[in-house]
């Protein structure tokens, strides 16, 4: 207790088992309780708080993918519990997606300096062109193009880490900032289930770590 206050942290983590100690042995006594969950869980109950309707099924099967910018990390979870055998984490995230669209517009503009961080900004901006120069370049499609090779080895890993399932997933939640990259690519993958965009992704998984933090806080009243 702080001040008065019941503190509760909640740690992101997946397969830790041999850090996790020196984490949670460096949190202070005044903090009265810690949950050790998966990254992408933050984002789940996130979600299920602003639709409710998406997680009143407890045998729902749901796939949360949280897309960062240097690993995508994904759960699978049956209503609240989360199915190890079938989660797990990739390097392919949106980084890789950047730079292989930065080589490719460099190599289509006879080699013109090109970094992932201008890519990157011309998307922050909204706009469907950037400017190299003198001309005007269509990044958009090279940033697809990059996604779509990308994401397909994401897919690829889940699909593989989903083997085993008997049930189809019913619902695919994507979150974290490269969400929209990979939007397009999921929904081919999974054409039988509905997707979800978290609202504001990038802070999803904080607002979720927030709502389970108070959820088991009050229940420990």
């Amino acid at each position: 207790m702080y001040r008065g206050r019941t503190i509760g942290v909640v740690i992101p983590a997946y397969n830790v088992e041999r850090s996790i100690r020196k984490v949670v042995e460096g949190i202070p006594e005044w903090v009265d309780r810690v949950i050790v969950v998966p990254q992408p869980y933050g984002s789940y109950t996130d979600i299920i708080q602003q639709e409710p309707e998406l997680g009143s099924e407890t045998d729902r099967l749901a796939l949360c993918a949280d897309i960062g910018y240097f690993s995508t990390d994904y759960v699978l979870l049956r209503g609240q519990h989360v199915i190890d055998t079938a989660s797990g984490s990739s390097t392919d995230a949106t980084s890789r997606i950047l730079e292989d669209a930065a080589k490719q517009i460099s190599q289509a503009n006879r080699g013109v300096a090109v970094s992932a961080a201008r890519v990157e900004s011309a998307l922050r901006s909204g706009k469907d062109r950037m400017t190299l120069g003198a001309v005007e370049v269509d990044y958009m499609a090279f940033v697809h193009a990059a996604a779509s090779t990308v994401v397909g080895r994401v897919i690829s890993k889940i699909q593989s880490d989903l083997r085993g399932q008997t049930d189809m997933i019913d619902l695919v939640i994507l979150t974290g900032g490269g969400g929209s990259l990979f939007e397009r690519a999921f929904r081919r993958a999974f054409p039988e289930s509905k997707v979800a965009i978290s609202k504001e992704p990038v802070i999803a998984n904080a607002r979720g770590f927030m709502h389970m933090a108070r959820s088991v806080l009050a229940n420990a009243k």
